[in-house]
């Protein structure tokens, strides 16, 4: 069956949007050129709007239960201290508080919680070519195969 969306890029964004459309019935394939998830981070903190965000996906829950809450944020320049901003929640006008997670564990999360779904991430499929028309998209990988979807959103970087 060909998806609705084709989702490039299995980063947070490409993730997270195949997420959101796959819990509201649309039908989504979601590809990423790299073979293995990412093992370090280039991304540390998750803001409380990301948690709020993800809250009906069940995918907050499992954040909080590994982040560490960021309570305070220290600036400093040359060696002294400049500002402390405190990151309370409520001072924030938020329902959840800003915390650390390494941005690997991030994407597990999101990957466990599209695969619960139906929706496993197809890796080693890096898009090579795409052609529009009137009714959608082909796109073209680098190994020879082709998909055509309806709407092709590129979160790939």
């Amino acid at each position: 069956m060909e998806p609705q969306v084709l989702i490039v890029g299995a980063g947070p964004v490409g993730l997270s949007t195949a997420l959101f459309l796959k819990l509201r019935d649309v039908e989504v394939r979601i590809v990423e050129a790299k073979e293995a998830p990412h093992t370090t981070s280039r991304a540390l903190g998750v803001n409380p709007r990301t948690l709020a965000l993800f809250e009906s996906t069940g995918v907050t829950e499992a954040i909080l239960k590994e982040a560490l809450v960021m309570r305070a944020l220290h600036l400093h320049y040359q060696g002294r201290p400049v500002t402390r901003v405190a990151l309370e929640p409520r001072r924030l006008g938020q329902k959840y508080p800003m915390v650390v997670l390494p941005q690997a564990r991030t994407e597990a999360l999101l990957t466990d919680a599209l695969e619960q779904l139906g929706v496993s991430v197809e890796r080693g499929k890096a898009l090579e070519a795409l052609e529009q028309d009137a009714s959608g998209v082909t796109a073209r990988f680098a190994d020879g195969s082709e998909a055509r979807a309806a709407v092709l959103f590129g979160a790939d970087g």
